[in-house]
């Protein structure tokens, strides 16, 4: 690097140079004054061979200019792009707003940030960035030396669009600053630590880029340490292209999943699944902010232990209100839109608005128990309404009035479930009924009487639509499907009585080939059907009428999808028309959503929403070895075995069904190993072979088939789509029948019932003498 001129008293433009302030591969910088206006200005001078061509200076200060015109307060203003003469040669300067204080190196360098902290600076750098993308702008070379955190301790950026100016090759290590090295197949523009992966292999990049940059800042000011570091700048372009970093859980032990779930998303390998903006990755760090209260947790570095192999399910499960204008009486057209975010938290399950909408109940999973929580929107303050306990709730949902929240929790206790009542200003919960309840209960106009779902009623594989008063009197039956259809056990499933009390909507399922759903109106008098869509569904879960009748809102999936109904399927929501049943589609994205939820004036619908990538990992015990074996988005959802010889058989819908795939210990070869065009889940590896759970177009099957995929061989017929176990003597398949456990020889011959309770997901003891499984629906 040219060691910077001294140019202390000089005349550049109108600026009159104090002291030089720093200087890196793109230039010196100086404090200067402007005489003009009497300020202090950060005066960057571009070194001669980087301004030399003219096309591409012209280019970075229309770039420069579109930012300056923003005026973001997390964007360091540009107040003049000039040229001057200095010794008979041009030179070319940038006039910027003086930031007191230090970079972010710097300032991680002095004392580690708390988490909160951390979060709130990577959070304003991402909403800086933002704003530029939004004018196409896009910086390329983030980093901490390019990040300033003024002594009022907000965070400041710097250099948009001087990466692109470099095309000089010269050497370059990880802390270089900005450099420029040549490729086969491009130019490599930026600083190693902090390439994207298509940035480190030369290839064309966008404002992904970027994102894939504040993945790594966020990394290293949570951890104290970079992303991806090797020997040489060539290692850390290898690692950044082709390893994973150590995983952050491990190296700040108690850091939120959604903190992890986030750095994850921004530093995925491929562009397209990382976040596809820098809005989006703002928005999830505002909410994570309001979240986290705890200081930064040490960092620990934990001794290695042995190698396993463990499939990471990165679920994150958010509340999001989707603000609707609807068009009054009419129901003919889908509303405008905008989705807000509740919680960041992400282990929400469920969640309902306040009739008023300006309470959000919600639902978290713990590893304790599960508890609910009830959030003020205006103040973001939450409060404990149902402390946590070892209970599995099944749906919840406000009194008309608001006064009042109905919950159903499920217990080793009372496994079919008790329906109780709080006051939403808290206190001790009223017990109400205990019948058995497999979802939320929803009210008549009145509150005078509510409705539910009961599996297993009034006998094993049945089910019902339940009325009852709300003080849990007067208990009876509406409806009943016997198989193959049914309204219980389903995902998330929830029926709606209409604002003039005359139908209560429920999607019924038909859980046998062919799989499908439809949405039916029953008169809670006298239990007449009235169908309310007219076209089938792959999937139909929880419905609710808006407060006109003009139409409802469902949660499923139309025949179009072509991905495995049970697991994979992408529920969206949807508007149906009433009484038209003339269905739209409302949402559209990756994302699946459960439980929607209106306001009594109809314009919020709170939801779930789940945002789900599964991978296949090899990681030792304590996790600071890791491995990504697969990139697929959904690898390994409905299950993965590993076989004798380290190789990896796992599912994935990839080919259009869910099917079994192979990969090698090391993650090479991937190759599909079924490809009859049936839904095959579960795998589970023995000494010759794979079994595994085949859903074809008669029954669902317990299947076996050598580890190339060949000779298939049906087990047994007419099973549930759940998992199974091998004796480790390989004598015996344990599978579910009708959610209960069954066990079978490998040939077919000799079966026989293990239990008569709801039971499901067995696993063999070591010695094979006990088979532990999940009793009920709670776990």
């Amino acid at each position: 690097m040219t060691e910077a001129p001294d140019l202390s008293g000089e005349q550049i433009g109108r600026y009159r140079v104090l002291t030089l302030l720093g200087s890196g591969g793109m230039g010196a910088v100086y404090d200067a004054i402007d005489p003009q206006l009497g300020r202090h200005v950060a005066l960057k001078i571009l070194p001669l061979g980087l301004a030399s061509d003219a096309n591409r200076l012209q280019r970075f200060v229309q770039e420069a200019k579109a930012a300056s015109a923003l005026n973001h307060p997390h964007l360091v203003s540009i107040y003049e792009i000039g040229s001057s003469g200095r010794n008979g040669e041009p030179v070319h300067f940038i006039a910027m707003e003086k930031v007191e204080g230090k970079n972010l190196r710097e300032t991680l360098a002095r004392q580690p940030l708390p988490l909160r902290k951390a979060v709130e600076l990577v959070a304003q750098v991402a909403d800086a960035v933002a704003a530029a993308h939004s004018v196409g702008v896009i910086h390329r070379d983030l980093k901490p030396e390019n990040i300033m955190v003024s002594s009022a301790g907000y965070a400041k950026v710097l250099d948009f669009g001087l990466a692109k100016l470099r095309n000089d090759p010269k050497s370059m290590a990880d802390n270089d600053p900005t450099a420029v090295r040549s490729t086969e197949t491009g130019i490599v523009v930026g600083t190693a630590g902090y390439m994207s992966p298509e940035q480190a292999g030369g290839k064309e990049v966008d404002y992904r880029t970027d994102i894939f940059a504040l993945g790594c800042v966020l990394y290293e000011v949570v951890t104290g340490r970079r992303a991806f570091r090797g020997d040489s700048s060539v290692d850390t372009l290898h690692k950044i292209i082709y390893s994973e970093p150590e995983s952050l859980g491990k190296l700040v032990p108690g850091a939120p999943a959604e903190l992890q779930r986030i750095v994850s998303k921004a530093l995925a390998k491929d562009p397209d699944e990382r976040y596809q903006s820098a809005k989006d990755l703002t928005l999830d760090l505002k909410a994570l902010q309001r979240e986290v209260t705890s200081p930064r947790t040490s960092i620990v570095r934990p001794r290695r232990l042995s190698v396993a192999l463990i499939a990471i399910a990165i679920l994150v499960v958010a509340a999001v209100i989707v603000v609707m204008r609807w068009p009054r009486k009419s129901g003919s057209a889908v509303p405008a839109m905008v989705l807000q975010r509740v919680t960041a938290k992400s282990n929400v399950i469920d969640a309902r608005i306040s009739p008023d909408g300006k309470f959000v109940a919600y639902a978290l999973r713990e590893e304790q128990g599960q508890s609910i929580w009830l959030r003020h929107l205006a103040s973001g303050q939450d409060i404990e309404l149902v402390p946590r306990a070892l209970a599995s709730s099944w749906g919840f949902a406000f009194t008309p009035d608001g006064n009042a929240v109905f919950y159903a929790f499920k217990t080793a206790a009372d496994p079919r479930g008790v329906l109780y009542r709080v006051s939403t200003l808290g206190g001790p919960p009223q017990r109400i009924l205990a019948s058995g309840f497999d979802c939320a209960v929803t009210f008549s106009p009145d509150g005078k009487r509510m409705a539910w779902l009961r599996a297993d009623f009034p006998g094993p594989r049945e089910s019902a639509l339940m009325v009852a008063n709300s003080d849990g009197t007067g208990e009876r039956v509406v409806a009943i499907r016997r198989p193959p259809e049914r309204f219980v056990p389903s995902f998330f499933t929830a029926a709606s009585w209409s604002p003039d009390g005359k139908l209560i909507a429920a999607s019924v399922r038909r859980a046998e080939n062919p799989v499908a759903a439809k949405l039916i109106g029953f008169d809670p008098d006298s239990g007449q059907e009235t169908l309310l869509s007219k076209e089938p569904w792959l999937v139909l879960n929880a419905v609710t009428w808006l407060p006109d009748q003009s139409a409802l809102i469902a949660v499923g999936a139309d025949e179009a999808a072509k991905v495995d109904p049970i697991t994979l399927a992408a529920t969206q929501l949807w508007l149906i028309p009433f009484p038209s049943g003339q269905r739209r589609q409302i949402t559209n994205d990756l994302r699946q959503y459960r439980d929607p939820n209106v306001t009594a004036d109809g314009t919020k619908i709170v939801a779930v929403a789940l945002d789900a990538t599964v991978s296949i990992w090899r990681t030792s015990i304590d996790g600071t070895e890791q491995t990504r074996l697969t990139r697929g988005r959904f690898d390994g959802i409905a299950g993965f075995a590993q076989l004798s010889d380290g190789r990896v058989v796992f599912t994935s819908p990839e080919s259009g069904t869910v099917s079994l795939w192979m990969i090698n210990a090391d993650g090479t070869q991937r190759r599909q190993l079924t490809r009859d065009g049936f839904n095959n889940r579960n795998p589970v590896a023995f000494s010759n072979g794979i079994a595994y759970v085949s859903t074809t177009p008669a029954a669902t099957e317990v299947c076996v088939t050598n580890t190339e995929g060949e000779g298939r061989r049906v087990i047994v017929r007419g099973v549930d789509e759940a998992p199974i176990a091998i004796s480790p003597d390989e004598k015996w398949i344990v599978y579910n029948a009708n959610r209960r456990l069954w066990r079978v020889s490998f040939d077919g011959r000799d079966r026989r019932q293990l239990t008569t309770e709801i039971s499901s997901v067995p696993a063999y003891s070591p010695r094979g003498d006990r088979l532990a499984f999940i009793q009920g629906d709670w776990q």
